[in-house]
């Protein structure tokens, strides 16, 4: 691949802290990956596990992942000789690539000892979570209540009216506020000394927004003084201005709070009729002089400087003590919280990344010993999307960093411009501190820490990255946007479109005009079918807009419009999957744009219809696993038994139910078996060991494992084949094994921890769902906006662009900012008044600021979607008077408009249109269309809503001709199709992938040594206690539970290995049945074998329960001919590696050793062992010393 200069620059600059400031579509994914592959290859070369990658989704992990290897594979196909990358191959399933949140629960289950954790503990749903809350806080407050806290209760007379809910709800939103940070308790006893006398920053902030708004007030005399000059008969009026703009100037560039106050209110206006001048003149100076006065005394005087100083101290010096009161209940209820999570043995996702603060940082701010063990362990430390990064994940990644051994060594990739995830405490100001600390890498000195800039951009036509810069250098500035829009943050052509004419080519505005005022004689509707206008009454706005979109995209179809396809390096017509519209939000206009297009004939697809877990499909099978994992849990339980693969109708559960009401539904069932005979009870017994066996098999089986042999057992997708929406169905199911595999992968186990991931985490925090569409698929996406980021497509509509932002967090009774605390109102019942406070004035100004600057980041990342052509629609009112307004609003500002302005826009359209209508030539007229020219160009149409029809249906004659091309053209299309063979048909005659359970049995001489355990009820060993029987698998899966779970270096003598027994049982990670069926004896005997004490002495090289997986020759397992390959995965139960660097693999085995006979046993399991021992040459490349079967039975290892 020929790389850019600055690609270059990123891929080989030698190990320091960089920051790459990646543009959309710059490559940076691939650059990222082919520096990782270099630093496998390269002279000082290190492995795959030496190199850590974070990111902050799931799906860009595993595309990074992807990458990786994909680039190993091309590499080992070029160089031929691949045994390095080979091992590096082998080792990427288990290399250090996850979110945030993978990293840091492996760190805490490592480190767990060092923590107030317990090692079994589980993570906690969203609901326990919230009814713990709600513990919580009624402890907090009743313990208040009962001291007659008198604060408190004057707290609550204030804020509330009849409950305490409002204050209560505030506390719990404050300490998730206040989660975000890395010191949370820090910030939350400095919450009363914002509001001391001492404290100016709220005022100082709410000065500093004053003066922005008062430059505006300076601009409109600037412009009028500016109408004056050259006239004589204006020198009266000129100098009245200026004494004006004199006065207005001196008062606005005051630097604080109180002095800009004192002169803004006592500031007079003399009297216009003194303005002595032209008519003409003087009328158009009039409208500035308004203009700055409205800005003055409306914005400046009632939106900014509300009170006086005095005021603002005596609003203080009123709430101080309810602050002061809120702090010390937030703090409390923080620590009832964690307390509660202690008891219940559970944290939840908020814990995370604290938890893992606590294992880097000393009080005193040092690294930790685990900080140095853990930056030791990494080469290097490559950061994705780190724009997206928060306060604390910073933290975190400076405290296992290179740096703190002075070894910087992190690579940081990102775009400030498209930091849009504030709903998730993203902070880009961290991502822009870095890029101004750094210094930009000349390809020669590499410094410490250094910036390298990746502004060309390989997606889209110069047409569209004109434009997008035209814009953005407009209206993005470092005080609107965080991020001044110039020559380091502009995209640059890169190629990627070569020897392609773009003067044709244009960017559409559609204005769709819903006023009675427009003319209809001066609109444009660029795409209206005839016979199809409706009156405005019967068609809503947004409707109209899906509407004319659909009409402009089946034109565009039916007119054959033309595109580049860069891999064929032709044109061809466009087809429907070309096409992409973009929404802001889908949740109300999606189905009405849905419904347009198919009006029209046209497929269409959009992910948000019914909610995933809400899919009755998924629901069932979430049953389905609630019930294995309890059967007590009735609602679970009763629908798995309703559900066809049971069919237990309403009657016949309502009778078990009525033979014993006070029992649990499970329990119901085995007492009404005890009692009854018939069909129904042989149908319950069956049902009851059914789900017996699904137990025993999710003990042992991983979570995703477990849920594809449900789904296999029971004939899932067959059953789903039935219904009409099969496909979707299915692909649901096969997103939640997927999602299955992800839960393993961030490290968790066991079917209630994945119940919870499933239902907390994904179905509260995603928007994720069942994609059902394939690349190829030939349909129109609709999308948001935050969906599309990341992702491409040939033409792209941005549409209902008008649509108001929502401001509905900035509006609240009590708001919270990091800066400025906690904002509220100073309330005084007494005389039935409420004031804002200064805080909360600050707040919502720096909340608001903060929105607007990430909606214009939201609308970066949608105008650098499209790589073809680029559609904006919006609907406005009154279109001619809107084009007005926003051209008057900027005509004499300069190239960066004023961020008052553009903090004052409502939405995406008058955003877009302050910087278009800026444009040369704007607004040119031509066949009713405004025409902006330079080097790129707008069609700009205004369309009457009337005049927008919506077709009931599509023409039948069309459909029959898109669907029906007749027989001849097809006919041997069809016949090869239908008479094909395929040429692997061999393959088909062996399975994928195979466990190495499956390759022991294939080998084995007898059917009895692969007779599955399960059906096999066998007596309790003799370490076994009491009269009970166990069966074979439970037995095994029991023991090597317990094994796992074993903390070897803590086993000193027979009492430590009976309270680590004991320990698993208190945390639910066996019952107290199968505790007592386990002699500890038995356990200890292994520590006293010559075995058992290596694996104490080697414990830091131990390693437990080891999935792998590997590439074997086919021909090698069946012993034929065949040369494919297969996956070989298993699971090792232990092992180590001694002092010269040799590993011992260790298997545990439960079975019964007649009259001490191991030669039967040795046979059984030889192959087992050899593939385990294959498996871990590959991925470690080291010599294997022995083989150990250590038999519990007769206490005894043996060496194969």
């Amino acid at each position: 691949m020929n790389w850019t200069k600055e690609q270059s620059y990123a891929i080989n600059m030698p190990v320091s802290d960089i920051i790459v400031s990646a543009a959309a579509g710059s490559g940076k994914t691939a650059v990222m990956a082919e520096r990782i592959l270099k630093r496998l290859t390269e002279e000082n070369c290190v492995d795959i596990d030496k190199i850590l990658v974070v990111t902050y989704t799931q799906a860009a992990a595993s595309e990074i992942r992807e990458r990786i290897m994909k680039k190993i594979v091309e590499k080992m196909d070029e160089d031929g000789d691949g045994k390095r990358l080979s091992e590096q191959l082998l080792k990427l399933p288990y290399a250090h690539i996850s979110t945030i949140h993978g990293f840091c629960l492996d760190l805490i289950k490592k480190y767990f000892y060092l923590l107030d954790v317990d090692p079994g503990v589980k993570i906690a749903d969203e609901t326990m979570v919230s009814d713990l809350k709600k513990q919580c806080i009624d402890n907090v407050f009743t313990n208040h209540y009962t001291q007659n806290d008198k604060v408190f209760l004057d707290l609550i007379s204030e804020y509330t009216d009849r409950y305490d809910t409002p204050v209560s709800d505030a506390v719990i939103k404050l300490y998730d506020f206040s989660r975000t940070m890395p010191e949370p308790y820090e910030w939350i006893n400095g919450l009363p000394g914002q509001y001391s006398s001492e404290n100016t920053v709220a005022t100082e902030y709410i000065s500093k927004c004053a003066s922005m708004a008062g430059r505006v007030a300076i601009d409109e005399y600037m412009q009028a003084i500016k109408l004056c000059d050259g006239k004589e008969d204006c020198i009266v009026l000129k100098n009245f201005l200026e004494k004006e703009l004199q006065d207005v100037t001196y008062a606005i560039e005051k630097k604080n709070y109180k002095e800009m106050y004192e002169a803004l209110s006592t500031l007079e206006f003399a009297n216009w009729r003194l303005a002595k001048g032209d008519s003409v003149v003087r009328e158009e100076c009039k409208v500035h002089r308004e203009n700055a006065k409205n800005i003055i005394k409306k914005n400046l005087m009632e939106k900014y400087l509300v009170y006086a100083p005095w005021e603002i101290e005596k609003d203080n010096a009123h709430v101080f003590g309810y602050i002061e009161k809120l702090a010390e209940l937030t703090l409390e209820f923080s620590d009832e919280l964690w307390n509660a999570k202690k008891e219940n043995n559970i944290i939840d996702f908020s814990d995370f990344e604290h938890l893992t603060l606590k294992l880097l940082k000393n009080p005193d701010n040092t690294p930790t010993d685990v900080a140095y063990a853990v930056s030791e362990s990494f080469e290097e430390i490559y950061v994705d999307e780190f724009q997206d990064c928060n306060n604390i994940q910073n933290t975190i990644f400076n405290y296992i960093s290179g740096a703190i051994r002075n070894k910087p060594n992190v690579f940081c990739v990102g775009d400030m411009k498209q930091s849009i995830y504030s709903f998730r405490d993203s902070n880009p100001l961290i991502f822009r501190d870095k890029t101004e600390k750094y210094e930009l890498y000349d390809g020669v000195e590499c410094k410490g820490a250094n910036k390298i800039l990746l502004n060309s951009n390989f997606r889209s036509r110069k047409t569209i990255l004109e434009f997008v810069n035209s814009l953005f250098s407009q209206i993005m500035s470092r005080e609107c946007g965080d991020v001044t829009y110039d020559k380091e943050e502009r995209l640059n052509y890169g190629d990627g479109y070569i020897h392609v004419n773009e003067n044709t080519l244009s960017v559409d505005i559609d204005l769709i005009d819903s006023s009675d005022s427009f003319d209809d004689n001066t609109s444009t509707d660029v795409c209206n079918d005839n016979d199809t206008s409706v009156s405005d009454e019967e068609i809503s706005d947004i409707e109209a807009e899906a509407t004319h979109v659909a009409s402009k995209i089946k034109k565009m179809i039916s007119d054959g419009y033309k595109l580049y396809d860069s891999k064929a390096k032709c044109e061809r017509a466009a087809q429907y999957k070309d096409f992409a519209i973009l929404m802001r939000g889908i949740k109300t206009s999606a189905p009405i744009f849905e419904k347009a297009l198919s009006d029209m004939g046209i497929p269409a697809y959009c992910d948000s219809g019914t909610p995933y877990f809400d899919a009755p499909e998924i629901k069932f099978l979430i049953s389905f696993l609630k019930m294995i994992d309890n059967p007590d849990d009735d609602i679970s339980l009763v629908a798995v038994m309703k559900n066809p693969f049971f069919g237990f109708d309403e009657n016949k559960l309502l009778e078990i139910r009525l033979s014993n009401r006070k029992l649990s539904y499970y329990e119901c069932i085995k007492e009404y078996c005890k009692n009854h005979k018939g069909n129904l009870c042989d149908r319950l017994k069956a049902f009851l060991d059914t789900i017996g066996s699904y137990y025993e098999k999710s003990r042992y089986m991983d979570a995703n494992e477990f849920l594809r042999y449900l789904i296999d057992d029971v004939g899932y997708y067959a059953y789903l084949s039935t219904f009409y929406d099969s496909k979707l169905k299915k692909a649901n199911v096969r997103f939640l094994l997927h999602k299955a595999k992800e839960f393993e992968t961030e490290g968790f186990k066991g079917i209630y921890n994945f119940v919870n991931y499933v239902e907390n985490y994904l179905g509260t925090n995603s928007k994720e769902s069942a994609k059902i569409l394939s690349e190829n698929d030939n349909v129109v996406r609709i999308m948001t906006i935050h969906k599309s980021k990341g992702l491409e497509f040939p033409i792209v509509f941005l549409s209902c662009t008008g649509k108001k932002f929502n401001k509905q967090d900035v509006n609240s009774k009590f708001v919270f900012h990091k800066e400025y605390g906690i904002g509220v109102d100073s309330v005084y019942k007494d005389i039935s008044a409420r004031f804002k406070t200064a805080n909360k004035i600050a707040s919502r100004l720096k909340m608001s600021y903060e929105l607007i600057s990430e909606e214009l980041r939201v609308l970066y990342v949608a105008l650098t979607r499209a790589s073809e052509k680029l559609v904006i629609t919006a609907s406005v009112s009154n279109g001619p008077r809107f084009l007005s307004e926003c051209e008057s609003s900027v005509t004499n500002e300069p190239l960066q408009i004023n961020p008052y302005k553009i903090y004052s826009c409502n939405n995406f359209i008058q955003m877009i249109l302050m910087g278009v209508s800026r444009c040369e030539g704007y607004p040119e007229r031509k066949n009713d269309k405004l025409l902006v020219s330079g080097d790129f160009t707008v069609n700009m149409s205004l369309i009457n809503k009337r005049s927008i029809g919506r077709s009931a249906k599509s023409d039948d004659e069309s459909l029959w001709k898109d669907m029906y091309d007749g027989p001849t053209e097809n006919y041997e299309k069809l016949k090869m199709r239908l008479s094909y063979e395929y040429p692997h048909s061999d393959s088909s005659l062996y399975p994928s992938n195979m466990t190495v359970t499956e390759v022991k049995r294939l080998y084995s001489e007898s059917e009895d040594f692969y007779t599955p355990f399960d059906d096999v009820s066998l007596e309790s060993p003799k370490y076994f206690g009491k009269k009970q029987k166990v069966f074979g698998k439970k037995l095994g899966t029991l023991i090597h539970l317990v094994m796992e779970k074993l903390e070897f270096d803590k086993i000193s003598d027979l009492n430590s290995v009976e309270n680590q027994i004991n320990r698993l049982a208190d945390i639910n990670l066996i019952t107290e049945e199968e505790k007592s069926v386990i002699v500890p004896e038995k356990i200890y005997k292994f520590f006293l074998s010559d075995i058992g004490k290596e694996t104490q002495k080697y414990h830091h090289s131990l390693k437990k329960e080891f999935s792998f997986k590997y590439l074997e020759n086919a021909g090698k397992i069946f012993r034929t001919d065949f040369d494919d390959r297969i996956v070989v995965q298993g699971t090792i139960d232990a092992f180590f590696e001694d002092e010269n660097g040799e590993i011992v693999i260790i298997d545990y085995k439960t079975d019964s050793v007649a009259d001490g006979n191991c030669d039967s046993i040795v046979q059984k399991y030889k192959t087992q062992l050899d593939y385990y021992a294959t498996a871990l040459e590959k991925i470690y490349n080291k010599k294997i010393r022995s083989k150990i079967l250590y038999l519990f039975d007769i206490d005894k290892s043996i060496t194969l």
